[in-house]
């Protein structure tokens, strides 16, 4: 089996399982907030006696605390406590902001305030601290009560989402990757043959639309066959790779290039006619001109330069081609404009 194909494979195989920890997430993710609709739900509708509220929630495997209105913690249950690393005699009289962490301490006051006030549903995903400062990310929902003394509190039912969170930052650094990967050449780091065409075909769209300049540059490195046969692929690949960082060193942000296959690269230029592609173009070729990569030098570049002028992508690519073929007939090393 061939690599092209082990890394095919491996990228499916990536994909299915990207695909079944989501589910298992968004699974886990309903089952929390389930479990805290019941709780809630639960201590609204029996607004018992202390007592009777107490063994409700000591005897609860979900992490549950009672603070006053001045978020004092009045009682927290063992799961609460083992979830923070405290014991109950360290928090029974603190504020809750013990448990905060410094970036979100300030809003959850304020939150508080506003809950015990006006009464307002209250839930979220919160970065708090343990007793021994590590962080943890919780996912917390409320519920307002009377005390038999008539003043309101907070029941705060927690539950740790830790894990889950550090699954779901992997899985979105995989995607960006994934998504990096499936247009990007893996050798030089510039667009792979698929995405620059299709990066023309939507440029060529929005000249239309816009009745804008559009330009094409089609570069081709001179005589690459014989780097490849006088100091082996490895520098060879070495030479493209550094062509390549030239060639983005030269390019303004809205600037596209990408390597269109084997030693040729297409670089698109919205919003610029000829004469400002081709003083582009010349900076690219005397930065390759200048460039060493031991223990090859005094390599070369040609170009083809076509503005769009209502063709299809197809033929402007054979346009800039065939300014390509025409700087190598007139020697190498020159960019060869269509008009100018």
């Amino acid at each position: 089996m061939d690599y092209k194909t082990l890394k095919k494979e491996a990228l499916v195989a990536l994909l299915i399982q990207r695909d079944r920890t989501i589910e298992e997430l968004h699974k886990e993710k309903n089952n929390a907030h389930s479990l805290l609709d019941r709780l809630r739900e639960g201590v609204n509708a029996l607004q018992l006696s202390e007592a009777r509220l107490q063994a409700i929630i000591r005897s609860t495997p979900v992490g549950i605390c009672v603070t006053n209105e001045q978020g004092i913690f009045e009682s927290v249950n063992p799961a609460y406590c083992s979830l923070y690393q405290y014991d109950e005699k360290e928090l029974v009289g603190q504020h809750f902001g013990l448990v905060c962490d410094d970036t979100s301490r300030d809003i959850l006051e304020e939150l508080h305030e506003r809950f015990i006030r006006e009464g307002r549903e209250l839930r979220g995903e919160w970065d708090v601290r343990r007793k021994d400062g590590a962080k943890m990310t919780i996912l917390a929902d409320a519920t307002r009560i009377k005390g038999q003394d008539g003043r309101l509190k907070k029941v705060t039912f927690v539950v740790d989402i830790t894990e889950r969170k550090r699954i779901e930052q992997e899985l979105t650094e995989t995607n960006a990757l994934l998504r990096k990967q499936a247009v990007t050449d893996g050798l030089t780091g510039l667009f792979n043959h698929k995405a620059i065409y299709s990066r023309l075909e939507t440029e060529i769209c929005r000249a239309q639309q816009q009745q804008r300049d559009l330009s094409v540059l089609m570069l081709d490195v001179d005589h690459f066959k014989r780097v490849n046969d006088s100091f082996g692929h490895q520098k060879g690949d070495a030479l493209l790779a550094a062509i390549a960082s030239e060639i983005r060193s030269c390019l303004q942000q809205t600037d596209m290039a990408g390597r269109y296959g084997g030693e040729e690269f297409l670089v698109i230029f919205p919003g610029i006619g000829l004469t400002g592609a081709y003083g582009v173009a010349e900076r690219i070729r005397e930065k390759v001109q200048a460039l060493i990569v031991e223990p090859i030098k005094g390599v070369t570049i040609s170009g083809g330069l076509a503005q769009y002028a209502g063709e299809t992508p197809v033929r402007l690519v054979e346009k800039a081609d065939q300014q390509l073929y025409l700087a190598k007939r007139a020697g190498r090393n020159r960019i060869e404009p269509n008009v100018l």
